[in-house]
C-alpha cells in the first residue's frame, strides 16, 4: 500500500509539472495525450478527450486501483443530472465500461418513475390506487425531495407498489438487498417486503437521518434495509397505516444490491427537464441523502435545459453551482466531483443562447475548486455539431436528446477520458486497456470520412451556424 501510495503522489506530482508546464505555454488546461500522427483525425480527436483538472479525482482512482489489486473494489458513484442521465443509456454504457474491469454489485438506487409519468427502460412499477408522484421541477407540489428528484406520497391505510427490474445487464438485474428511503410523518407506518410471490424480506435496520436548515422538514427521514435470502429480480412493498391516524408516507428512494459481494454501484439520480437550479434549491434533502450514500464519485451533469432560459444570470449561476459544491465538500469530503458541459443542441430549431456561457462556467469552477470537468460540448465537435450526429443517427429528431447509439458513443468517451487518466496516475500492473473504447469510438464517431458516407435524405431546416432570417413583408397595405 505504501508502494501504490508513493508512486501515486510521484504520478501525480508529474502529471502536475507536465500540466504547468503546457499551461504557462498555452494560458489554460491542456491535452494529456501525445499526438503521434497530426493526420490521424482519430489521434486528435483522443487529443482533445481528457479530463480537465483531472488530479482532483485522485482519491477515487486510488479506490479503483486498491480494489482492483486485491480484487475487493466497494465503491460508488452517483451520477445526477437532467434527461440524459435519466433515460438511463448513457449510465447503463457506463455500468458496462466499469464492470469490464471491476465488478459491479447491483443497480444501485432508482425510483418508481411510473408513478411521476415517467416510463425509463430499465425498470417497470404498479401501486394502488392513492399514490402520488412527482419531481423537483414542481415545487408547488408540497412534497419535498432528495438526490433522486423524486417523491412519491400516499396517506392511505394500505398502499401497495411493485418494482421490477428489466433490460438490465446481468449484473444488475438481481438483487438480494433492498434499502427503502422514507419519510413517515407519525413514525408508525408498517413496511412488508414481499418478492410478489410470497418470499419475505427481512428488515434489519434502520437510520434516522435528521434534516437541519431552513426547510419545514422537523423529523427527518429514515432508511430501512431488507434482506432476501436469495436472489430477486422484483418487490412488493406493502405499507400500512395503524388505525385511523392521519399521516402521510413519502417514498424517496430505492436502492437494490446484492450483499457479501464486492463491487461498483452506479446510482441514477437524473430528471428530464432538470436545471442545476432545481438540485440547488429544490431538492433539500440531496445533501444529507448524498452523505448517506457516501459516493466516490459524484457526476454532475446539467446545462442542456437552462441554455435556453432568457433571464439566464451568469454570476448567479457560478455562484450557485460553487455553492452547492462546497456544501457536498463539507458534508461528503472523501467525494471527489466530475463536472460535464452539455452537449450542442437546437430543441425547437431555437439556438441555445447560454450554453458556451455555461461551458466557460464550469470549466472555471473545476480550475479554482478543485473538483474535475470534462468538456463533453467541445468532444461533440461543438457549436452546429448536433447536426453531425444527426446525420449519423446518433442524434434524435427533437435535436434535444441522443439516440441510444450515441448515448452509448457518449458514455464510451467518458470512460476513455477516466481510464487513460486513470492510467496516468497508476502503476501499469493496475491500468485499464483502453483498445476496446477507442475501436468503438473509431466505428461510430462523426469524423470527415464516415460523414462522407452518410446519405442526408432531410437535412437540416436552418444551418449550424446561421440565425432564422426574418424576411419582410411584401405588399403590405399602410
Amino acid at each position: 500500500m505504501k508502494y501504490f501510495a508513493q508512486n501515486f503522489l510521484n504520478a501525480a506530482f508529474a502529471a502536475a509539472i507536465v500540466c504547468l508546464q503546457a499551461g504557462a505555454a498555452k494560458g489554460q488546461d491542456t491535452k494529456t495525450i501525445q499526438v503521434t500522427n497530426t493526420q490521424d483525425e482519430l489521434t486528435n480527436l483522443l487529443n482533445q478527450n481528457y479530463i480537465i483538472n483531472d488530479s482532483a479525482l485522485l482519491p477515487f482512482y486510488q479506490q479503483l486501483y486498491t480494489g482492483r489489486k486485491i480484487n475487493n473494489l466497494s465503491a460508488a458513484i452517483l451520477h445526477a443530472g437532467d434527461s440524459h442521465v435519466q433515460m438511463g443509456y448513457w449510465v447503463e454504457q457506463m455500468r458496462k465500461g466499469f464492470a469490464e474491469n471491476w465488478q459491479i454489485r447491483g443497480l444501485g438506487t432508482t425510483f418508481p418513475y411510473q408513478i411521476a409519468h415517467y416510463n425509463p427502460f430499465y425498470t417497470s412499477s404498479t401501486t394502488s390506487v392513492g399514490w402520488k408522484g412527482s419531481n423537483y421541477l414542481y415545487q408547488s407540489t408540497g412534497l419535498d425531495f432528495g438526490i433522486s428528484g423524486f417523491t412519491a406520497a400516499t396517506s392511505l391505510d394500505t398502499a401497495i407498489l411493485t418494482v421490477s427490474i428489466k433490460n438490465a445487464q446481468i449484473e444488475c438485474r438481481q438483487f438480494n438487498q433492498v434499502t427503502i428511503w422514507y419519510r413517515d410523518s407519525l413514525d408508525q407506518y408498517q413496511l412488508k417486503l414481499d418478492n410478489n410471490a410470497g418470499i419475505m424480506g427481512i428488515s434489519i435496520t434502520t437510520e434516522q437521518n435528521k434534516i437541519h436548515g431552513t426547510t419545514t422538514i422537523d423529523s427527518g427521514w429514515s432508511k430501512k434495509i431488507f434482506v432476501f435470502d436469495s436472489l430477486q429480480d422484483q418487490i412488493k412493498l406493502t405499507i400500512q397505516k395503524p388505525g385511523s391516524s392521519q399521516g402521510r408516507f413519502l417514498l424517496y428512494n430505492l436502492l437494490f444490491e446484492k450483499t457479501g459481494k464486492v463491487g461498483l454501484l452506479y446510482h441514477n439520480a437524473g430528471v428530464g427537464g432538470a436545471q442545476f437550479f432545481h438540485l440547488c434549491t429544490n431538492a433539500t434533502l440531496a445533501t444529507t441523502q448524498i452523505t448517506s450514500l457516501d459516493p466516490d464519485l459524484l457526476i454532475l451533469s446539467y446545462g442542456s435545459n437552462e441554455s435556453y432560459r432568457k433571464d439566464f444570470d451568469t454570476a448567479a449561476y457560478r455562484q450557485m453551482v460553487v455553492s452547492f459544491i462546497k456544501k457536498i465538500k463539507a458534508a461528503a469530503p472523501r467525494t471527489t466531483i466530475l463536472l460535464t458541459t452539455p452537449p450542442d443542441t437546437r430543441a425547437r430549431n431555437t439556438y441555445p443562447r447560454n450554453t458556451y456561457s455555461i461551458v466557460a462556467i464550469l470549466k472555471k469552477i473545476a480550475i479554482e475548486n478543485n473538483v474535475a470537468c470534462w468538456d463533453f460540448h467541445a468532444i461533440m465537435g461543438g457549436d452546429g455539431s448536433i447536426y453531425k450526429w444527426l446525420r449519423l443517427k446518433l442524434a434524435s429528431s427533437d435535436k434535444l436528446h441522443l439516440t441510444r447509439n450515441g448515448y452509448d458513443l457518449q458514455a464510451k468517451l467518458l470512460l476513455y477520458a477516466l481510464f487513460n487518466s486513470y492510467n496516468r496516475f497508476v502503476m501499469e500492473d493496475g491500468r485499464v486497456s483502453l483498445t476496446p473504447f477507442v475501436t468503438s469510438i473509431e466505428n461510430s464517431y462523426p469524423t470527415k470520412k464516415n460523414l462522407m458516407a452518410v446519405q442526408v435524405n432531410n437535412p437540416p431546416k436552418y444551418p449550424p451556424y446561421s440565425k432564422k432570417k426574418v424576411q419582410p413583408k411584401k405588399n403590405v397595405k399602410k
